[in-house]
């Protein structure tokens, strides 16, 4: 017929997609620096987590340190903003629920893969 999918399906339902970007998900230490320069080119959502340096600590040290990341991102970008954790699969059940746990305050827009798929 020669038409793009969305007119056949009856028009275009929205002007505009929201998107979100990735901050400080290789190197923690340019998280704020990421978010600073990502909300001045207009996000409003922002991916992070899973860093591959803190599986070498003992498991509350690994804790204490994702948590604390999440909230100085938390604390750089404010209430307005929405935040999304990729935890890559990471934990077994137990500690993706203390995980779940400790992270409640900082408001998650989600929490992605907190387990293996095949857990």
């Amino acid at each position: 017929m020669g038409q793009p999918v969305y007119r056949l399906l009856g028009g275009p339902t929205r002007t505009a997609a929201r998107l979100y970007t990735h901050v400080g998900i290789y190197d923690h230490s340019q998280l704020v620096e990421d978010v600073q320069r990502d909300i001045a080119a207009g996000f409003s959502a922002f991916k992070t987590g899973a860093w591959f340096n803190l599986k070498q600590l003992p498991e509350h040290e690994a804790l204490a340190a994702f948590v604390e990341r999440v909230a100085l991102l938390r604390s750089t970008i404010g209430p307005g903003y929405d935040i999304m954790v990729d935890n890559h699969g990471r934990d077994r059940a137990a500690s993706a629920i203390r995980l779940m746990h400790a992270l409640q305050p900082q408001r998650l827009f989600w929490l992605e893969e907190p387990t293996p798929p095949d857990d």
